[in-house]
């Protein structure tokens, strides 16, 4: 089904005839044959909403086309709930700064305890665990810093490499006086917080991670898997490449793309959160660097040597883990966690999407935040982590 409405939508794209277009238009539901589309929606995308659930469609029509679309002028295809509870497009907190280095980082400080720490990746900020935090803060001090040069954190003129974020990030940290840590990461937050711990092994209670770097990609065939697709592999071989600057830094396309792995159509108000910290050019060059950091075919050697030592770590660690998963993932597919649970001690799993839907997900915190910080909530109280 889904290669073919890829071609139906591709050969709409090339102006050409499909018997199924000439037919659907007849079969259209009234449902969505009643909704105000805009004139811009292109009818494949109309039709997509009646094969697919509609929450998926943006993503989908992204993974096919490399294009956004609004889908109807009411807004009717945005979703406000997650289960029966709201996705809410608030970044509620009262963030404080403190001196780091030669600038400052912002960060959020809720609740009492030992302290839970989320590290976000790249191109997002703390405002990703808005929903889940709430669900910890009666358990534990919830600290989520924006990583140097991200968020509302100082922007300096460094190069924005892994180990210089790492510095900040573990300035930050100690002077923070931090302990008896539970990290809860994602993307390249992953790869610090994976790093820190293996680092400071006697300060870590507990990891949880979700589409994160667990281990290096010795070819550019398993970047990140070798089920994944080769668009995928493209993209990234794109933004190493001399194209890169422009793609990320003035199309902002790694922007445009992550936020299509939502799982769901972000609000404006939300897409306006995810795009403050970055409304420049230059202010983009962080995100270009990331992208370039990422270690496959062991460059960059530095990285990919740090990122095989925690994973060693990992393989050997008795302290409690939970992994947070969809199939299809989006750089965190079926092999790696196959790797995770054949090869972690003491980790538990969930699959956040047990129907697997067919668009990948790499926001899992916009389409699962409540079902995260509750799943999070009861391991960390399960595991003894809390009060213990």
């Amino acid at each position: 089904m889904c290669n073919h409405m890829a071609r139906v939508v591709v050969s709409y794209l090339n102006g050409e005839e499909d018997s199924t277009l000439l037919f659907a238009n007849r079969l259209i539901p009234f449902r969505i044959r009643q909704r105000r589309h805009s004139d811009k929606t292109p009818f494949p995308y109309i039709l997509l909403c009646v094969f697919f659930n509609e929450t998926q469609v943006p993503a989908i029509w992204m993974s096919i086309t490399g294009r956004t679309v609004m889908p109807f002028e009411d807004g009717s295809a945005t979703p406000v709930s997650a289960g029966s509870e709201e996705i809410s497009s608030a970044y509620p907190f009262k963030t404080k700064n403190i001196d780091i280095l030669d600038s400052s980082m912002s960060y959020i400080d809720e609740g009492q305890g030992d302290p839970i720490v989320f590290l976000h990746g790249n191109p997002t900020w703390s405002y990703l665990w808005r929903n889940v935090i709430p669900h910890l803060t009666p358990l534990g001090r919830c600290i989520a810093p924006d990583l140097i040069g991200m968020g509302r954190s100082g922007k300096p003129a460094i190069q924005y490499g892994f180990f210089e974020h790492f510095k900040y990030l573990d300035e930050f940290l100690q002077k923070l006086a931090l302990d008896r840590i539970t990290l809860v990461i994602h993307d390249w937050g992953s790869g610090l917080g994976f790093h820190y711990a293996n680092l400071n092994r006697n300060k870590i209670r507990g990891i949880v991670f979700m589409e994160a770097l667990i281990k290096p990609y010795p070819t550019w065939d398993e970047f990140p898997a070798r089920s994944a697709p080769a668009q995928l592999r493209d993209a990234f071989r794109a933004y190493r490449s001399d194209k890169g600057r422009d793609l990320i830094m003035k199309q902002n396309l790694f922007m445009e793309q992550t936020k299509a792995l939502a799982g769901r159509p972000l609000t404006p108000e939300e897409v306006a959160f995810y795009e403050e910290p970055f409304p420049t050019e230059e202010s983009r060059g962080v995100i270009l660097n990331w992208a370039r950091n990422i270690p496959i075919a062991g460059d960059p050697s530095d990285v990919a040597r740090a990122v095989a030592d925690y994973a060693n770590y990992l393989k050997q660690t008795m302290i409690p883990k939970l992994l947070f998963y969809t199939l299809p993932g989006a750089i965190l597919l079926k092999e790696d966690v196959d790797w995770c649970t054949q090869n972690l001690p003491q980790l538990s799993s969930v699959n956040l999407d047990p129907s697997n839907g067919p668009v990948p997900i790499h926001l899992l915190q916009e389409k699962f935040p409540h079902q995260l910080g509750q799943a999070i909530a009861e391991w960390y109280r399960d595991t003894g982590l809390s009060g213990s």
